[in-house]
């Protein structure tokens, strides 16, 4: 009996479905780590102003995190991904924002008031932060994911604006630190700069990037590596000196606040941070200057 090809596909379908349905399903092991993953992606995003004004709806099936709704431009799509993605149990993030052109800004009727508009800006991948330490780092004493501090050494500007002024508070991380010795060899040390308090409308506000981490390794004559310039030698230690300025390069793009008044940038002013560590060894709570 010879049966209709139209039947022979729906039979091999519905095989299939048997074969394959229980493997589909999520357990509940799945349903409780997407929750968890779906919880810490939502705080993420709270958390960060420079997605204020835009719309981000994210969903979570088997570690797979997925993003729709809409931002203002091609950057904010961009770290919207890198924001949440080293998100414990994160398998991949599928991107399906929609980007729907331009920062946003204050009425026209706002600024022939001659009233204070706030503007986001694309602080850009790529861009150099010129940091000067507040405290000497050495191979000897520090440890890996011991936090330290700086300011910036200049005014950074991109894109018309001046986004970090001279003065910014940074602080970053100690990546690697090994000490010198006959027994140990040579001294290394590897450290890069994560975040700055800017001033935003609503006040301080610590902004998060990634730089690219500065090395350098103590051998007969000095130091090597891509921060020698920066570097001192005591005995058999790499020393990074706060009399010297670091440039630590971005690794993504960031957001930052600008004000705008009458089409013009109202003059930033950096974060006053009195000491670089309280009495119990955290950051003092910033404040405007």
């Amino acid at each position: 009996m010879n049966i209709p090809r139209s039947a022979a596909c729906l039979l091999l379908w519905f095989l299939t479905i048997l074969t394959s349905g229980a493997v589909a399903q999520p357990t509940a092991q799945d349903s409780s780590q997407d929750q968890r993953i779906l919880a810490e992606v939502k705080r993420r995003f709270a958390a960060e102003h420079a997605f204020d004004g835009m719309s981000i709806s994210p969903s979570v099936r088997r570690g797979i995190v997925t993003l729709s709704g809409t931002v203002n431009s091609q950057a904010a799509k961009v770290l919207a991904s890198k924001e949440i993605e080293d998100v414990d149990g994160i398998k991949s993030v599928m991107n399906n924002l929609n980007v729907a052109g331009g920062t946003a800004s204050a009425s026209p009727s706002g600024a022939a008031a001659g009233e204070v508009e706030d503007k986001k800006v694309i602080l850009p991948f790529g861009t150099v932060l010129p940091v000067h330490l507040s405290k000497e780092i050495s191979s000897k004493t520090a440890k890996a994911n011991d936090v330290f501090y700086g300011t910036i050494a200049s005014d950074v500007n991109a894109n018309g604006y001046l986004l970090v002024p001279s003065g910014t508070p940074v602080q970053g991380t100690v990546k690697e630190a090994r000490s010198g010795g006959l027994l140990t060899g040579a001294a290394s040390l590897t450290i890069d700069v994560d975040q700055m308090t800017l001033n935003f409308p609503e006040g301080p506000h610590q902004v998060r990037f990634a730089t690219e981490p500065l090395s350098g390794r103590s051998q007969a004559g000095g130091a090597t590596g891509s921060v020698a310039e920066a570097l001192g030698i005591k005995g058999t230690e790499v020393v990074a000196r706060p009399d010297q300025v670091l440039r630590f390069r971005m690794l993504q793009p960031a957001f930052v606040s600008v004000k705008l008044k009458g089409g013009r940038q109202v003059p930033p002013v950096p974060v006053e941070q009195t000491s670089d560590t309280s009495a119990n060894g955290s950051p003092e709570s910033p404040r405007p200057r």
